[in-house]
């Protein structure tokens, strides 16, 4: 999908296991890339306002993966 993009990716197995260990961890997002972190901290608002069902699911958890550690 992205083969004609001419810009640095991030590595699919790593963006993978950051997926699976947000999924092991019952995140309710995980940022796998700088990307991702810098449009999410863009968004007027948190995940829980573009999903409100999620807002009692997931209160208390915050994003548990990304590269940027």
């Amino acid at each position: 999908m992205t083969r004609a993009v001419q810009a640095p990716k991030s590595d699919p197995a790593t963006i993978a296991a950051l997926a699976l260990d947000g999924v092991e961890a019952g995140a309710a997002e995980v940022l796998a890339d700088d990307t991702s972190i810098h449009i999410r901290a863009a968004l007027s608002g948190g995940l829980t306002d573009l999903y409100p069902a999620l807002a009692e699911l997931y209160s208390s958890r915050e994003p548990v993966a990304t590269l940027a550690g």
